[in-house]
């Protein structure tokens, strides 16, 4: 920033140590100063999206998605993060929806977690299960994808699968 201060992407990578760092004042005018250099950047809006969201400003956050989409963003990012924003709103739906767009454009663990919380929250267990068992084949080390199976074999019953999961969970830890 110091030597180049018209480079965006030196703002967006110290506003991203900022974010990570929990100095979120500093981020935020980083992701800001980077939008203003590069507008039609998609990438500094998810970043920007994710800060508005995680401190609780869903209609910042809606909008910044929305833009970074809007710019032609093919990444996952914004339809993962618009969609983890719904389902902390318990919009399964609409969860859903954006979180089916990000796996179709990157299939990613995480997604797959997100989403299959979503389908818990609509009672939809079976393909909750799929989608955690997914999210366990994408990154078999992931604890919480074997653990989240067993409490879904837990709830249909079918406590041997659990112990399966749960025995699964604990040799991966």
């Amino acid at each position: 920033v110091q030597f180049a201060p018209n480079f965006a992407p030196a703002y967006q990578n110290r506003g991203n140590a900022w974010y990570a760092r929990g100095n979120y004042g500093q981020a935020m005018a980083d992701y800001d100063a980077t939008i203003r250099l590069d507008p039609n950047s998609p990438s500094p809006y998810v970043n920007r999206a994710t800060l508005r969201r995680d401190l609780g400003n869903t209609r910042g956050a809606e909008e910044d998605y929305e833009k970074a989409i809007s710019l032609g963003s093919n990444r996952s990012s914004p339809y993962s993060g618009r969609g983890e924003m719904y389902l902390r709103q318990r919009d399964y739906a609409r969860a859903i929806a954006d979180l089916d767009r990000a796996i179709k454009r990157d299939p990613d663990a995480d997604d797959y977690m997100l989403r299959a919380q979503a389908r818990e929250g609509t009672g939809d267990l079976d393909n909750a299960l799929r989608d955690y068992q997914d999210a366990a084949k994408l990154s078999p080390k992931k604890v919480n994808a074997w653990t989240a199976q067993a409490a879904i074999w837990r709830k249909k019953g079918n406590f041997d699968r659990a112990i399966e999961a749960y025995d699964h969970a604990a040799a991966t830890d």
